[in-house]
């Protein structure tokens, strides 16, 4: 009988195990640091792409939305009584937001003396026009006729807090859109000189329309600003406790963290300076969860005003330290009192 068959016969010997072990821990010990940087290569190019595919996603959608906009609404005591008739029950408002205040003759460029940073927000509220309702009425003498109502949305962008995460140390940061119903234009509608053409159009923009509310864009309180419109008999109803009528709220940028080894967290960044690229804040001044990376300045007079939005993500995972992925924005917005 040959050796070889012999020693298939009888098997590995206990030295030759322990040889084979020993030379397999060594490979593995070789190979470990090297799928461990591989992961986080990985890790870190998945949050690196997502955080900047995803951040100019939500820019773009802002961007979209303050072309449209019809009213702009900063950091005063007559715009926050508009904002506080806007409820958000879905996900709350982060403790320290506000709006930016608009400065008439500001800047945007911290490094120039007309830049305003106690005037930085990190809140957007505005009023956009959308898509106008045509409606078909009788008139008193039973005339049909065609009208159309501008109609407007409320649109609010705000941070709120995930306590189920933490990105940077601190409460992950989410990114909010909220939009309202459609409401009618309340000028366009007292307009309308012929009382039953008036009532008719009021009553078709309720029962064709689903357009339950006016609003008058064109007042500066409040308490004076929207209606409620009776669907049977066309009367337009002052509602000075009105609570604007939500139509979504969601939270704008959510993406898959797991698709390669380990995954990540992420969200907006908090304040953080220290071991990051892109330092939070950069225009506003930090106090308490004030802005984190979610900033705002307006500036202009409302002919030629403009908005500028800075958004810093973060994301941390297998991969060293804090990841941060910036996106700006600076638009021209319509805001006609």
């Amino acid at each position: 009988m040959s050796s070889v068959n012999r020693r298939a016969r009888r098997g590995f010997t206990l030295t030759e195990m322990m040889v084979a072990s020993v030379i397999l821990s060594i490979l593995v010990l070789a190979v470990m640091p090297v799928l461990r940087l591989s992961q986080q290569g990985f890790s870190s190019m998945e949050a690196r792409n997502d955080m900047k595919s995803e951040g100019e996603a939500a820019m773009n959608k802002v961007g979209h939305k303050l072309t449209e906009c019809k009213r702009l609404f900063e950091n005063t005591a007559a715009d926050n009584a508009f904002l506080a008739k806007a409820t958000f029950a879905t996900a709350a408002v982060m403790s320290g937001s506000h709006l930016a205040a608009i400065e008439e003759t500001g800047s945007i460029s911290p490094s120039t003396g007309t830049f305003v940073a106690s005037s930085v927000g990190n809140e957007l509220f505005f009023a956009s026009v959308v898509p106008a309702a045509d409606v078909t009425a009788l008139d008193s003498g039973g005339v049909s006729r065609s009208v159309r109502i501008d109609l407007y949305v409320f649109n609010a962008y705000y941070l709120a807090l995930d306590q189920s995460k933490k990105v940077a140390g601190q409460t992950r940061r989410v990114l909010r859109d909220w939009h309202s119903a459609s409401y009618a234009d309340y000028n366009q509608v007292t307009a309308l000189t012929d009382a039953t053409l008036k009532n008719n159009v009021a009553k078709a923009l309720v029962n064709s329309k689903g357009i339950s509310y006016c609003f008058n864009p064109s007042t500066g309180v409040a308490t004076a600003a929207f209606y409620s419109i009776n669907g049977t008999s066309g009367a337009l109803t002052l509602q000075a406790a009105h609570t604007i009528a939500q139509s979504s709220s969601s939270e704008m940028i959510k993406f898959n963290t797991g698709l390669t080894l380990g995954g990540f967290r992420y969200g907006v960044a908090p304040d953080v300076t220290a071991n990051v690229s892109h330092p939070v804040p950069e225009f506003g001044t930090a106090s308490g969860n004030f802005p984190s990376g979610f900033e705002i300045v307006a500036v202009g007079p409302n002919s030629a005003r403009q908005v500028f939005v800075r958004m810093v993500m973060a994301a941390e995972g297998t991969f060293p330290g804090t990841m941060t992925s910036e996106q700006v924005l600076l638009t021209t917005v319509r805001d006609l009192w």
